[in-house]
C-alpha cells in the first residue's frame, strides 16, 4: 500500500511544469532526446558544456517543450520528491543487490532572471561485491557522498543546490553545490560528473558564437593516516572552458584548469586572486608566481554530418614536450589523454535508435601531481575518468526510445594496469608522481595487467514526462588480472524504479 502511494505522488509530482531558467539535471537517459532535438535543429547552442540551462534548450529548439522533460511555461514554482528504490540479486556472489534512496527537490523561477533549486536526498544500499570493495576502501560512495552509518552496508546524504541569476542574455552566474560535465562523449577527460557534489561559483558569458565558463570551486582531499584515520586537505580548482560554433556544423572549445591550494598557512580559506582573473591562461599566471600548482590544459572539438552523425573528440594536457614525445622513450612527463566519439542519431531513418562508440587514452600519471593532494580528484575519485590513468577504453552502445519505453545496451573494455602493493607505475592519481618506479620506458600497461569488460542491458519505462523511471536488466562485469585484488567478476540482475536526477556509474 504504501510503495503505491509513494508511486501515485512521484508520478503526479512529475507532471508539474518545469520552471524555466532552471538546469535540466544531467542524467543520460533524458539527455538522449534533448541532445537529438538540439543536434537536429538546434541554432547555435553549445552541447557540450553540462547540465543545460532549459531556458537556453527552449531558445534553440524554437520550442517550449524539451523531449523528456515538462512544458515550460510561467510556472515559477515546484516541488518534487526524489526516490530510487531497487533490488536484485548478484547471482555469482549469491548477495542481495538493495538500494533505497528517499528526498526532496524544490525550485523557484522568477521572470528568467532569478532560480533557486534545492535537491536533498539520503540513501542506503548494499551494492555489488565490486563496489562495495571500493566504498570500504575510500570510505566515499560512489558519486555521492561519504559512506555512514546506517541501515544496509552503504549509507550517505546529499545536499545539492543552484542559485541563477542573469541580469541580461549575455551573463549568467551560478552559484552553489553540485557538479558539471564537458563534452560530448559518454565520458569526459576534462571534468565529468563522476566525483561528489562540491561548492562552486560560475559565471557563464554568451557572445555571438561563444559561449565562456568561469568555474571556480572547493575541492576536498581525502586520504588516510597511519593510524588508519580519514584526513581532509582543502584545494581550489579555476576552470576557463571557452566553446566556439565556429559553424552551425562545427564546435571548438578550449579548456585550462588549475588546482590550487592555500598558501597561507594562517588563513582557513585563501583563494588565489591571481587565478580569480577570467581572461587569463593559466600557465603564465603561474609560471610568474614561482608556482608548483597542478595546471591542465586541453580542448575539444565537433563535427555535426547531415544532422544525425556526430563526430568528437578531447585532447588533454597535463605534462608534454614535443622533444620528448619525438624521442619515443617513454618519458614519464609525457601525461595526456585523449578520445575520439562517434554518435548516430535516427539510425537508417528508425526515429529513436540511437549508436555510440567511444575511445579514451590516458597515459601513466596523468592527472597526477608531485604535491599529492593536489591531483585532479575530489574525495577520492577522479575528476576525469573513473579508471584513473595508464588505461584503454572502448565503450559502446545502442538505445531505442519508443514513446515512453526504453531499450539500451552498453559494453565498456577498459585495458590497463594496475599497480602493485609498494609501487607506482601510474595509474593511481592519487599518489605522487615523485615515487614513480622510472623516468623513461614509461608506456600504457605497465604494471600489473588489468583488463575489464561490462556489458549493461535494460528496459526502462518512463512513468511521467519528466524524471519518473521504471526499469529492469542484467549486467555482467569481467576481471582479468593476475592481482587477486583487481576486482571480482559479478553478474547482476536488477529491478526498481527512480527519479533521474543524477547519473550513477557501475561500468569501471
Amino acid at each position: 500500500m504504501k510503495a503505491s502511494v509513494l508511486t501515485v505522488i512521484l508520478v503526479l509530482a512529475c507532471q508539474m511544469l518545469f520552471a524555466q531558467l532552471i538546469y535540466l539535471p544531467y542524467h543520460h537517459d533524458h539527455y538522449l532526446k534533448v541532445e537529438e532535438t538540439i543536434n537536429r535543429k538546434g541554432k547555435n547552442f553549445h552541447t557540450n558544456i553540462k547540465p543545460f540551462n532549459a531556458l537556453e534548450v527552449r531558445e534553440a529548439i524554437g520550442s517550449d517543450s524539451i523531449p523528456n522533460f515538462r512544458d515550460i511555461n510561467k510556472e515559477n514554482f515546484g516541488l518534487q520528491p526524489v526516490g530510487d528504490i531497487a533490488g536484485g540479486s548478484e547471482l555469482n556472489q549469491k548477495e542481495t543487490y538493495l538500494k533505497a534512496v528517499g528526498g526532496l527537490r524544490a525550485w523557484y523561477s522568477f521572470r528568467d532572471k532569478l532560480s533557486l533549486d534545492l535537491t536533498f536526498y539520503s540513501g542506503t544500499s548494499n551494492q555489488p561485491s565490486y563496489v562495495d570493495s571500493v566504498v570500504r576502501k575510500t570510505h566515499v560512495m560512489l558519486n555521492e557522498n561519504i559512506n555512514s552509518t546506517g541501515p544496509l552496508d552503504q549509507n550517505w546524504s546529499v545536499f545539492s543546490f543552484n542559485l541563477n541569476y542573469k541580469p541580461s542574455k549575455y551573463f549568467t552566474f551560478q552559484a552553489g553545490q553540485g557538479k558539471f560535465f564537458l563534452g560530448d562523449g559518454y565520458r569526459s577527460l576534462l571534468l565529468s560528473d563522476l566525483a561528489p557534489v562540491y561548492p562552486y561559483f560560475a559565471i557563464h558569458t554568451n557572445i555571438w558564437k561563444f559561449k565562456y565558463m568561469n568555474l571556480y570551486t572547493m575541492m576536498q582531499d581525502y586520504r588516510f593516516d597511519p593510524a588508519g584515520n580519514l584526513t581532509t586537505t582543502r584545494k581550489f580548482t579555476a576552470i576557463h572552458y571557452l566553446s566556439w560554433n565556429i559553424h552551425k556544423n562545427i564546435n571548438l572549445s578550449f579548456f585550462e584548469a588549475e588546482v590550487y591550494q592555500n598558501r597561507d598557512s594562517s588563513s582557513s580559506f585563501a583563494i588565489e586572486p591571481n587565478y580569480l582573473n577570467p581572461v587569463i591562461f593559466y600557465r603564465p599566471v603561474e609560471y610568474s608566481l614561482g608556482s608548483a600548482d597542478n595546471a591542465l590544459l586541453g580542448g575539444s572539438l565537433k563535427f555535426r554530418l547531415f544532422k544525425s552523425h556526430i563526430l568528437y573528440g578531447q585532447l588533454m594536457l597535463d605534462e608534454f614536450l614535443l622533444s620528448e614525445l619525438k624521442a619515443k622513450k617513454g618519458w614519464w612527463g609525457n601525461k595526456f589523454a585523449w578520445q575520439a566519439g562517434y554518435r548516430y542519431f535516427n539510425v537508417l531513418g528508425v526515429k529513436g535508435l540511437q549508436l555510440h562508440a567511444e575511445y579514451n587514452y590516458v597515459r601513466p600519471y596523468t592527472y597526477s601531481h608531485g604535491n599529492i593532494t593536489q591531483n585532479y580528484g575530489h574525495k577520492m575519485h577522479s575528476l576525469a575518468h573513473p579508471a584513473g590513468s595508464n588505461f584503454t577504453e572502448i565503450n559502446a552502445s545502442a538505445s531505442y526510445g519508443y514513446h515512453h519505453w526504453q531499450f539500451e545496451t552498453r559494453i565498456v573494455n577498459v585495458k590497463g594496469a594496475i599497480d602493485p602493493a609498494g609501487k607506482n607505475f601510474g595509474n593511481d592519481i592519487f599518489k605522487t608522481y615523485r615515487t614513480r618506479e622510472d623516468d623513461f620506458g614509461n608506456f600504457i600497461g605497465q604494471g600489473t595487467p588489468r583488463e575489464m569488460f561490462y556489458n549493461q542491458t535494460r528496459v526502462a519505462y518512463l512513468l511521467g514526462k519528466w524524471g519518473l523511471m521504471a526499469e529492469a536488466g542484467i549486467e555482467t562485469r569481467m576481471i582479468s588480472s593476475s592481482d587477486i585484488h583487481a576486482g571480482t567478476n559479478s553478474v547482476l540482475i536488477f529491478a526498481g524504479i527512480k527519479t533521474g536526477l543524477f547519473n550513477s556509474y557501475r561500468d569501471f
